[in-house]
C-alpha cells in the first residue's frame, strides 16, 4: 500500500521536529539577548516566507497535501538553520 511509506515520512518527521523532548537553543556569546531575539524572529519569518512548496509538485492530490507538508517543515527547518548560522549562532542543548 502507498500509504505507508508517506505515513513513515510524517511520523519520522513528527519525531525528528519534536527533538524527542531534547531542548537546544540558539547560541552567540557575543550577542546580547534582544539582538538574539530580534535575529530568531527575522530568521523564522524568513523560513515562512521562502519555505513554501508547492502541492502540485507532488502530482498526487491525495497524498500532495501530506508531502508538501512534510517537505515546507524540513525547507523551513534548512532555512532557519542557514539563516541563523550565517548570522554566527549555532545550536546548543539547553
Amino acid at each position: 500500500m502507498k500509504t505507508k511509506p508517506l505515513l513513515g515520512i510524517v511520523v519520522g518527521a513528527c519525531l525528528a521536529f519534536s527533538g524527542c523532548g531534547l531542548m537546544y537553543i540558539w547560541h552567540n556569546p557575543s550577542v546580547a539577548d534582544a539582538q538574539a531575539q530580534q535575529d530568531l524572529q527575522m530568521c523564522q519569518y524568513d523560513s515562512v516566507k521562502y519555505g513554501y512548496v508547492h502541492t502540485s509538485y507532488y502530482g498526487n492530490p491525495f497524498a500532495s497535501g501530506a508531502a508538501a507538508g512534510v517537505a515546507r517543515a524540513f525547507r523551513e527547518t534548512e532555512i532557519m538553520n542557514s539563516c541563523m548560522q550565517s548570522k554566527g549562532y549555532s545550536l546548543k542543548r539547553r
